[in-house]
């Protein structure tokens, strides 16, 4: 079931969305080493990020490519 969002959350969400899109696109552009060394720190909320129904449609594009 999926629940519709307050203005003030589509706001909140909006916001967020470059600097979200952004850092993925960073962790992308690692080098591999440089992306395994990290990978442990960031995948608990790169799921978060999977999970999120109001996650932005751009994000959950940068996560599926990153996956």
């Amino acid at each position: 079931m999926v629940l519709p969002i307050s203005s003030t959350k589509e706001e909140e969400l909006s916001a967020r969305t470059s600097l979200v899109v952004s850092f993925l696109r960073t962790l992308t552009g690692l080098e591999r080493e440089s992306f395994r060394r990290y990978v442990t720190r960031f995948f608990p909320l790169l799921v978060e990020l999977v999970r999120r129904e109001h996650s932005s449609r751009e994000a959950q594009l940068v996560l599926t490519q990153m996956f």
